[in-house]
């Protein structure tokens, strides 16, 4: 009888071991799907940038600074202008749809003030470094591809892991 017993306990102690062990898998599983939800909340990004010109070669691109804040954008209602010197920055997540930035080359512009005579002028100015920013809709692990578009030729500069 004496053995009967010890065997019911010894059975009550393993079923109870084997409940703890799935609750605590559970509760695990939970937790790593909490964070997963977590790392594809949607968020607004401001990346900064630094370009710099080379010699003979498309340009130096440095990812200076990265910031995050939870929310979402409005939509943009960017108007396409027909620029010759330009940066396309494609923002790529595989829990959202590809979007597209482009703006004005940072180092060649057309620049606008009022001249002497108090005229709106024109005129295009090179410089060899300049910083910018963009602001996008992150959600999950994102990408920044960044291409140089100079005199109609396209080349990718560099790609940045957000």
């Amino acid at each position: 009888m004496k053995q009967k017993h010890s065997m019911h306990s010894r059975f009550a102690l393993l079923i109870l071991l084997i409940l703890t062990a799935c609750s605590s898998t559970q509760k695990t599983a939970a937790t790593a799907e909490s964070a997963q939800e977590k790392s594809i909340e949607p968020k607004i990004v401001f990346a900064g940038f630094l370009i710099s010109k080379q010699p003979e070669k498309e340009s130096k691109i440095e990812l200076i600074s990265v910031t995050e804040s939870k929310g979402k954008l409005k939509k943009n209602t960017e108007t396409k202008n027909s620029l010759e010197n330009y940066l396309t920055l494609e923002i790529i997540s595989p829990e959202a749809p590809k979007q597209i930035i482009r703006i004005e080359h940072p180092l060649y512009k057309t620049v606008e003030y009022v001249n002497d005579e108090h005229k709106l002028t024109a005129q295009y100015v090179e410089t060899d470094e300049a910083d910018f920013f963009i602001r996008f809709q992150k959600t999950g692990n994102t990408q920044i591809k960044v291409f140089e578009t100079r005199k109609k030729q396209t080349k990718e500069l560099k790609t940045f892991k957000i």
